[in-house]
C-alpha cells in the first residue's frame, strides 16, 4: 500500500508555496483596505493619481490569455505534440514581455509626474516649496554653467552682475533674478507659517524697490546721550534698565522699556531749561552706567531676512510696509478655495516663465505638482503591491524561459504543469490588483 497523496511530490510542493504567497499578498491587500478605508479623502481620481485604467484592463486581459495559452501547452504536453506546445509557451512568454511593457509605460507616467512614495505634495504650501526647490536646483546648475570658475553660489552671481550683460549669461542672470524674487516670497511665507505671532511684510522703499521680510521691529525712543567728556553713544530703549535725573536724586525711576510706551522713558525738560539740557544717569541692562544729557534719535526699522540677516533702516527710507498677501503665498490657514486659487497663479506664473524665448531651454521640465492629499500613501500601496506583482511576472517568465531554452522538451511535463499553476496564481493576484488600485 502506498502511503500519501496521489500527486507527484513537484506538484505538492507547487500547492505548498502558492499557500505561503496566498498569504503574502492577503497582507498586502488586507492592509490597502485597512488604510483606504481609514483615509478620508484618498485619491481616487485617475486624472489626479495619473492611473491608466484603460492600461490596467489591458493587462488584465493579456494575462488571462496567458493563462489560456499555458493550460493549452500543457495539453500538447500530455499528448505529446511538444512542437505546439512550444509554441504556446512562446505565446505565453511575449504575452508576459507585453504586460511589462504596458506596466513600464505606467510606471513612466508615475515617474514622470513624480508620484512616488515621499515626494507628494499633500498640501498648497508643499506644493510651492517643491516648485521653488526644482526651480532654485535648475537656477544654481545654469548659474554653475556659465560661472564655472567661482566657488559659491553668491560668488558666480555677482560674477554675472559685474560681467557681459548679453547673450546667454544675460538669460541665466535674468532666471536667477527670478528665481531669487519667487523665493524670497516662498521663504517668508514658510517663516510666517513656522511662527504666526512674527510680522513679516512687505516692504516698499523710497525708491520702488521690495524687501520681503521675516521679520520687522520698529524700533523707537532710541536715545542718543551727550556724556560729560564730549562724547556720544546712543542707547536702544531695550537695553535701557532705568533712567535718573541728576538733580533730582528722589525722583521716581522710569519704568524699564516695554512696560510703558518707549517715547514715555525719559521725561522731556521744561521749555525753560532747554538752554541748559538736563542731565540723566542711564543704566543699562548689562549694568553699566553713563551720564550725559539726551536727545530722540529718528526712529528707525530693524529688519530680519528669511536667511536670518538683520539690517537696520531710517524710517524715512520707507515708502509703505504692508503684511504680505501676495497672491504667491500660500497660507497655512487658508481655506481650500483659496489654496486653489492662489496655486492657479503660482502654476500661470511658472507657465509664464517657462514660456518665455529666454528661458524655455532651461525651464523645460519645471512644473508645478499639485497636491494630493494622501498622495504618498497611495504611491506607497501601488509601487509596494504592484512591484511585487511584477516581480512574480518575472519569476514566471524565468521559469517559462528555462524550458523553451531546452533542445528537446520531452520529460518536461511536470515543469510546465507546475509553472502553470504559478502562473495562474500571479493572474489572479492581478484579477484582485486591478478593481483595487484602478476601478475603486
Amino acid at each position: 500500500m502506498k502511503m500519501g497523496l496521489p500527486i507527484p511530490n513537484s506538484k505538492l510542493g507547487m500547492w505548498l508555496f502558492l499557500g505561503t504567497e496566498i498569504m503574502f499578498f492577503t497582507a498586502f491587500i488586507g492592509s490597502y483596505i485597512v488604510l483606504r478605508m481609514g483615509s478620508p479623502g484618498f485619491p481616487t481620481d485617475p486624472d489626479v493619481t495619473h492611473i491608466r485604467i484603460w492600461a490596467g484592463g489591458l493587462n488584465t486581459f493579456v494575462l488571462i490569455l496567458s493563462s489560456y495559452f499555458v493550460v493549452v501547452a500543457h495539453e500538447a504536453m500530455v499528448v505529446d505534440n511538444y512542437t505546439k506546445a512550444r509554441r504556446f509557451l512562446i505565446f505565453t512568454f511575449v504575452l508576459a514581455c507585453l504586460f511589462l511593457g504596458i506596466k513600464s509605460i505606467e510606471y513612466y507616467g508615475k515617474f514622470s509626474h513624480d508620484i512616488l512614495p515621499g515626494r507628494v505634495p499633500e498640501n498648497a504650501m508643499q506644493s510651492v516649496e517643491k516648485v521653488e526647490k526644482q526651480f532654485g536646483d535648475i537656477v544654481r546648475a545654469e548659474v554653475a554653467a556659465a560661472v564655472p570658475d567661482a566657488a559659491t553660489y553668491d560668488d558666480q552671481l555677482n560674477a554675472l552682475r559685474s560681467g557681459d550683460q548679453s547673450g546667454e549669461a544675460a538669460n541665466v542672470l535674468a532666471l536667477a533674478e527670478e528665481y531669487n524674487h519667487f523665493a524670497s516670497h516662498v521663504r517668508a511665507n514658510l517663516a510666517l507659517d513656522q511662527k504666526r505671532d512674527e510680522k513679516s511684510a512687505l516692504i516698499i522703499l523710497q525708491d520702488g524697490k521690495e524687501v520681503v521680510t521675516k521679520d520687522f521691529r520698529l524700533t523707537v525712543a532710541r536715545k542718543k546721550v551727550t556724556l560729560e567728556s564730549g562724547k556720544t553713544i546712543v542707547l536702544d530703549a531695550p537695553d535701557i534698565k532705568k533712567t535718573k535725573k541728576v538733580e533730582e536724586d528722589d525722583e521716581e525711576d522710569i519704568a524699564p522699556a516695554g512696560e510703558e510706551n518707549a517715547n514715555d522713558a525719559v521725561e522731556k525738560p521744561d521749555a525753560s531749561a532747554e538752554k541748559e539740557p538736563a542731565l540723566y544717569d542711564f543704566t543699562t541692562q548689562d549694568g553699566k552706567t553713563y551720564r550725559g544729557t539726551v536727545e530722540d534719535v529718528a526712529s528707525t526699522f530693524t529688519l530680519t531676512f528669511p536667511d536670518g540677516k538683520t539690517q537696520e533702516m531710517p524710517i524715512a527710507d520707507v515708502a509703505e510696509e504692508r503684511a504680505i498677501d501676495r497672491p504667491e503665498l500660500i497660507s497655512a490657514d487658508a481655506t481650500e478655495a483659496e489654496s486653489k486659487a492662489q496655486l492657479k497663479v503660482v502654476e500661470d506664473h511658472i507657465h509664464k516663465l517657462t514660456k518665455d524665448d529666454r528661458f524655455a531651454g532651461m525651464l523645460g521640465h519645471l512644473h508645478l505638482s499639485p497636491p494630493i492629499l494622501f498622495g504618498n500613501l497611495f504611491a506607497s500601496c501601488y509601487f509596494i503591491m504592484t512591484g511585487f506583482h511584477a516581480i512574480h511576472v518575472i519569476v514566471g517568465m524565468i521559469l517559462f524561459g528555462i524550458v523553451l531554452l531546452q533542445p528537446s522538451m520531452e520529460g518536461w511535463g511536470d515543469w510546465i504543469e507546475n509553472s502553470g499553476l504559478y502562473w495562474h496564481f500571479v493572474d489572479l493576484v492581478w484579477i484582485f490588483l486591478f478593481p483595487l488600485l484602478y476601478i475603486v
